[in-house]
């Protein structure tokens, strides 16, 4: 992964696999963008306890599977899941 200028840790193109649940269990993560790579599965509806979450961009993926409601508790986070499978 990369750290920006502006602090946000981005992850490196080619990522494979699920998003792992764990990311559920950090609270203080403002941004995960993990677009343009080849995740692939469901979005694990413990994404939705990210209550500091500014942006969520998972686009660009292979995603499959419906958006869990709990992401809906994000109100104040910009959640980008445009071209996956879904």
């Amino acid at each position: 992964g990369v750290e920006t200028e502006s602090g946000d840790f981005c992850l490196t193109p080619a990522l494979r696999g699920t998003i792992p649940v764990g990311f559920g269990n950090t609270p203080y993560l403002e941004v995960l963008d993990v677009s343009n790579n080849l995740l692939t599965g469901n979005i694990p509806p413990e994404i939705g306890l990210l209550s500091r979450i500014e942006l969520l961009d998972l686009s660009n993926n292979t995603l499959t599977g419906s958006i869990p409601s709990a992401l809906g508790v994000l109100v104040n986070a910009a959640v980008l899941v445009k071209d996956n499978i879904m």
